[in-house]
């Protein structure tokens, strides 16, 4: 592993050069906490199976984007924030446990994820990972009080049709 150390005194891992099949991510590293996997860490790795420690709490940007073997993954307790992409492209994933409590996860963290594409996953035009709302079949940006103009499509129809309100915005673009 290589790590950088926070200001708090933990670390966040950056990178891995391992080769485990089913990967255990140490709660410590030559004496120091493990308290978030860092940007990018374990880009595009080959694990199959991953055990994030319960003294971690952030999951950064790309942290685990494109493990195409990634089958499942359960988040400890201790996170509270999940970053963009943090998942993208882990094709195989399709089974993903939250945390119950409240946390901040980007809208896109778990995009074209197998658990993404299944159409079960989704109620009322809105990915759910357990009580978590992921990101709704629209990302859009806030144009002032009222409206919003989509920016993006995350549904799996290829006929659309675009609604005149989302979550109680006006559509104007």
């Amino acid at each position: 592993y290589e790590y950088s150390v926070l200001e708090d005194g933990t670390i966040e891992i950056t990178d891995y050069y391992g080769s485990e099949d089913n990967l255990v991510i140490p709660s410590e590293i030559d004496g120091y906490t493990v308290t978030r996997i860092g940007f990018d860490a374990f880009f595009g790795d080959d694990f199959t199976d991953v055990s994030i420690p319960a003294t971690v709490t952030e999951i950064g940007p790309y942290a685990f984007q494109s493990c195409s073997y990634l089958t499942s993954i359960v988040i400890p307790d201790s996170v509270i924030k999940i970053e963009y992409q943090s998942f993208e492209d882990c094709y195989e994933l399709s089974e993903i446990t939250l945390p119950e409590h409240e946390m901040e996860i980007a809208p896109n963290a778990f995009n074209d994820t197998g658990y993404f594409k299944d159409a079960a996953n989704w109620r009322d035009g809105s990915l759910y990972i357990g009580n978590h709302k992921i990101c709704g079949l629209y990302q859009y940006d806030v144009l002032d009080n009222e409206s919003i103009e989509i920016t993006d499509y995350y549904g799996l129809e290829t006929n659309v049709v675009i609604p005149s309100k989302i979550d109680g915005y006006t559509v104007t673009k």
